[in-house]
């Protein structure tokens, strides 16, 4: 999992790239909860996310649980297929609080039925 950092006057866009998973839930807290402290708004990008299982979902919760706690901004954008695969799967949208935005070919067709 790799975590690119961008930093613009007091908010921040994180790119999230590769498997979030069990693998790497830990590595992912952990710069969650620095960046949290660090900045007041933060903008998480799932783009580049490939791989997602049930301790990355229970991570999204997590994180957005602590900023709210702490007062502090915490956006989800550009979820990943295979996120939005999970998020539907566990019905986590609405608890997540974050619109998604589902590709017009999100099943892979190519426009055929």
């Amino acid at each position: 999992m790799e975590m690119v950092l961008e930093q613009d006057a007091g908010r921040c866009l994180l790119r999230l790239e590769g498997e979030m998973t069990i693998y790497h839930a830990m590595e992912i807290k952990q710069k969650f909860m620095e960046i949290l402290h660090e900045f007041e708004a933060l903008t998480v990008s799932l783009a580049k996310v490939t791989d997602m299982d049930t301790s990355g979902a229970q991570l999204l919760i997590l994180i957005k649980k602590e900023a709210l706690a702490m007062g502090r901004h915490l956006t989800l954008a550009d979820h990943s297929p295979p996120v939005l695969a999970l998020l539907e799967l566990y019905d986590l949208a609405g608890q997540l609080g974050d619109p998604m935005f589902i590709p017009h070919d999100c099943n892979g067709s190519g426009g055929r039925t």
